[in-house]
């Protein structure tokens, strides 16, 4: 019958393997620490630009009140001469009246056009600092996720080497 021989570990052995393994697990812990901390201050960027474009978006949106009560201003100034150039045709002929109504219903026209092309314009524009807030949030939001799956990864790897260490301990 053969002998049965039971091999045993020194424990110098056993403690310089576990050192290097805790060394190996410490520096991917770092790594990923520092991919977070990078990830962090990406996500803390993109917040700021988003809180700068908010910002612009603010200004702009009163950039453009001030804009069109100026033009509506302009327009009531346009009315009320009209207004006085009408009244003073009726007194004169209705051939005069009937000119100055073609007169100001074209002005009123183009004043209502360019009204209206100005309030689109600024739609656009602000309709596009919406968007590119919205792109650069999406992208913050991606920024979180990947933190959030670096930090579950490293807690993962964080369980399976005490997980590890346990059983070399027993």
């Amino acid at each position: 019958m053969s002998e049965l021989v039971l091999k045993s570990y020194k424990k110098k052995d056993v403690d310089a393997f576990l050192l290097e393994l805790n060394a190996g697990h410490l520096r991917a812990l770092t790594q990923k620490e520092d991919e977070i901390k990078r990830l962090f201050s990406e996500c803390e960027h993109y917040r700021e630009e988003c809180e700068a474009l908010g910002e612009r978006i603010a200004a702009a949106e009163e950039s453009h009140k001030a804009e069109l009560d100026s033009k509506q201003r302009e327009l009531d100034s346009i009315n009320a001469r009209l207004g006085e150039k009408i009244s003073a045709a009726e007194k004169a002929a209705s051939a005069i009246t009937e000119e100055a109504q073609k007169e100001k219903d074209s002005v009123r026209e183009n004043a209502r056009r360019e009204a209206e092309s100005y309030v689109a314009d600024i739609k656009r524009r602000a309709d596009e600092l919406l968007e590119k807030v919205r792109l650069q949030s999406a992208a913050c939001a991606e920024g979180q996720r990947r933190a959030e799956q670096s930090i579950a990864m490293l807690n993962k790897q964080l369980d399976d080497t005490a997980a590890l260490l346990n059983d070399l301990v027993k």
